[in-house]
């Protein structure tokens, strides 16, 4: 479908930020991470007929709003470890569609999903040579249908902040206080360093164009087809019941896997996957605390492997990340606990013989509950990072489901879209 921009603007918070938080300060977590974006779409039926000029301004009149509580969002980069909070504002961009949002609902080609993110210069997690740390693209449908694109910098933020902030956008919009108040304790608990050999790698893999032309799609898993592949890992192991995340984890792991057999040497993969630091903080940290607070987990199978065994993998890689270690990371050498996870992961990116897959789940965030007073949304998707070989796993519109978005090169996309064991336990 064609979209056509019809205007972009910068929103700045509705009152300015006051002098004692015109600093905010990056964690030791958030520095080494390149500024580049994570994208979300919200897709909305125009099930009370609201018009379309009423929708943008309560759009932009809550976005100003909002930002006065999430205001490191309306600021720059000042330097390797500070945001100037500056209020100069977000991106937002006014798009037309020539269709019905219909048409794009439920769609499995990442590329349609580009089109309504604000930042998508061949792929959607580019390195923007734009300085806005969050973005915002809405797309209105000849049929009254809205969809909300959204990229925020994952340089201060993970998929929990952005949907405190998303959550708080839509509280706005509807007219009701915005209750959600972001915490921003991530630079006290783990303060940056600033070193010369702790910038953000703007050269690494994720952030440069593909070697090779690629395509995302997606892959919807029933619930009903989650329990079959849950019994299925039952049968063959004693460890406790696995979750929708790791079943979906694991097979999609050994299938793309095999989708890359014709490669030479593609027999030993790592899985690497980020895992929510909030819950597991002892004290747990508040909810809406704000920043990249995850580490990075990763596990290696040699092929020898089926996609059930593989679950117990995923877990002790996960399970690694316990509380003894999340008291090293708040300790005294905390910096260099960081420094180690991350020389770990990038040796396995580094090996020549080692097919690395990036995963990341979001299911179980609200993203389904954004109400911005037309109702919830009909579908949710992402176009991706644009980078091969990752998978973002969302939940699927359908309840008890997950919905995988994978990129891939095109020929091993092909073959995994032929996979007889995949398509058998998706829809």
């Amino acid at each position: 479908m064609k979209l056509n921009i019809v205007s972009k603007e910068l929103i700045k918070p509705s009152t300015p930020t006051p002098l004692e938080n015109v600093g905010y300060n990056l964690s030791f977590l958030d520095e080494p991470t390149p500024h580049f974006y994570i994208p979300l779409v919200l897709y909305y039926h125009n099930h009370n007929h609201t018009n379309q000029s009423q929708i943008l301004s309560r759009l932009k009149s809550a976005l100003s709003k909002t930002l006065t509580k999430f205001y490191p969002l309306a600021g720059r980069f000042k330097g390797q470890t500070l945001v100037s909070c500056s209020d100069e504002g977000v991106c937002f961009v006014v798009a037309r569609g020539e269709g019905m949002i219909q048409e794009m609902i439920g769609l499995p080609e990442g590329k349609e999903s580009e089109k309504l993110v604000p930042y998508r210069e061949g792929n959607a997690a580019i390195v923007a040579k734009t300085e806005e740390l969050l973005a915002v693209q809405v797309s209105l449908f000849r049929c009254g249908g809205v969809a909300i694109g959204v990229c925020i910098s994952h340089r201060v933020a993970d998929v929990c902040s952005l949907c405190a902030f998303l959550k708080g956008w839509a509280a706005c919009a509807c007219g009701d206080e915005i209750k959600v108040s972001p915490v921003f304790n991530g630079s006290s608990l783990f303060p940056a360093r600033g070193t010369p050999d702790f910038k953000p790698q703007e050269g690494c893999s994720a952030l440069q164009p593909p070697p090779e032309p690629v395509a995302t799609k997606s892959f919807v898993f029933s619930a009903s087809a989650i329990d079959e592949m849950k019994a299925k890992h039952m049968k063959t192991n004693t460890a406790p019941a696995a979750s929708r995340v790791e079943v979906v984890s694991a097979l999609l792991w050994k299938r793309c896997m095999a989708a890359k057999e014709h490669k030479p040497g593609a027999v030993v993969s790592a899985n690497t996957f980020p895992v929510n630091l909030r819950r597991g903080m002892d004290p747990p940290l508040p909810e809406y605390s704000f920043g990249n607070l995850y580490q990075t987990a990763s596990a290696v199978a040699d092929g020898e492997e089926d996609w059930p065994g593989l679950v117990t993998k995923l877990r002790a890689a996960s399970e690694r990340i316990d509380s003894s270690y999340l008291k090293k990371l708040r300790g005294e050498n905390g910096f260099q606990v960081l420094k180690e996870n991350f020389s770990q992961i990038g040796r396995l990116m580094g090996e020549r013989d080692v097919v690395v897959l990036r995963f990341t789940s979001w299911c179980g965030f609200p993203v389904y509950e954004m109400d911005f007073g037309w109702g919830t949304p009909g579908w949710v998707s992402t176009p991706g990072f644009g980078s091969i070989d990752t998978v973002i796993l969302v939940d699927s519109r359908y309840p008890g489901g997950v919905e995988a978005w994978v990129t891939m090169a095109d020929q091993d996309m092909s073959r995994l879209e032929q996979d007889k064991e995949l398509r058998s336990f998706t829809c």
